[in-house]
C-alpha cells in the first residue's frame, strides 16, 4: 500500500460519512479548515488531496493508519484495536497506556465499547473457568459500568499487588474478589478496602471476548488413533 492508496482510502471513508448523513461538507470543511469548493471538489474527483490535507481530513474523521488499512471500502469490517504491552496475571504487568501495536477484531464486536483494548493473560491457577493464560482478550473500559460492576463478567482488577481477572462486587467502601474456586461461595471472597481510592483505578475494564489459539494436532493424519488409544 502506498501514499496514494491511503489518501484515496481517506477520501472514501470521508464521501461515505457525508452520504450517509453523518457530517455535511460544510462541518468537514470547518474541522479540515479547507475551504468547502476544495474540499467538496476533492471528495467528487474533481481535485486530489495533498498528504497534508489528508492528514487534515483524517483528524476530522478521527481515523487513524490502522483504521484504513483494515477497513474495507464496502463495510467497516474490521476496527484495530490498542493491544497492552504485558500481560494481565501473576507475575506479569499490562501497561495500560503503552501498546505494542494493535489488533484487529469485527466492528460488530468492538461497537459499543468504551476505549476498548486488547491484552493476554498470564497463567493463573484460579482464573476464572471461561479464560486461559495465553487467551487474547477485549477490554471494555466503560467507567459507568466500572464504578458499579454488574455481577456475572469477569473484570481486569489491581488487587493483591498486582493485576488479576476476577469476579467482584462492590458493598459499601469495600470490593469483594472472587475467582474459580471460590466462585459459588462469596463469603470466601478476598476483601479489598476503597477507602482513599478510586475505584477506577482498581477495576480497571471488563472482559467482553476471548481469541484463543487452536493447539497442533498429535502427530499422524487427521482423525489416526495416537499410541495407546
Amino acid at each position: 500500500m502506498y501514499i496514494e492508496d491511503l489518501i484515496a482510502r481517506v477520501v472514501d471513508i470521508a464521501r461515505a460519512e457525508v452520504r450517509s448523513g453523518k457530517i455535511s461538507e460544510r462541518q468537514l470543511a470547518r474541522l479540515t479548515g479547507l475551504s468547502q469548493p476544495h474540499l467538496h471538489n476533492s471528495l467528487n474527483g474533481v481535485r486530489t488531496f495533498s498528504p497534508k490535507a489528508a492528514g487534515k481530513l483524517m483528524k476530522a474523521l478521527r481515523v487513524t493508519v490502522p483504521d484504513i488499512i483494515w477497513r474495507l471500502p464496502e463495510r467497516d469490517a474490521w476496527t484495530p484495536v490498542p493491544l497492552l504491552r504485558g500481560r494481565v496475571g501473576p507475575g506479569a504487568e499490562a501497561h495500560f497506556n503503552s501498546f505494542d501495536g494493535f489488533a484487529p477484531f469485527p466492528t460488530a464486536v468492538v461497537s459499543g465499547l468504551v476505549h476498548p483494548l486488547a491484552v493476554r493473560l498470564a497463567p493463573d491457577s484460579v482464573l476464572p473457568g471461561a479464560y486461559q493464560a495465553d487467551d487474547l482478550v477485549l477490554l471494555d473500559q466503560n467507567p459507568d459500568l466500572r464504578r458499579d460492576p454488574p455481577p456475572g463478567w469477569c473484570w481486569t482488577t489491581s488487587v493483591f499487588g498486582g493485576q488479576r481477572v476476577r469476579f467482584v462486587r462492590i458493598q459499601g467502601n469495600r470490593l469483594w474478589a472472587g475467582h474459580r474456586q471460590n466462585q459459588n461461595q462469596p463469603e470466601k471472597w478476598e476483601s479489598i478496602s476503597l477507602r482513599g481510592q478510586n475505584i477506577l483505578n482498581v477495576v480497571r475494564a471488563r472482559l467482553v471476548w476471548i481469541g484463543r489459539k487452536v493447539e497442533k494436532a498429535p502427530g499422524g493424519s487427521f482423525g489416526s488413533p495416537r499410541a495407546g488409544d
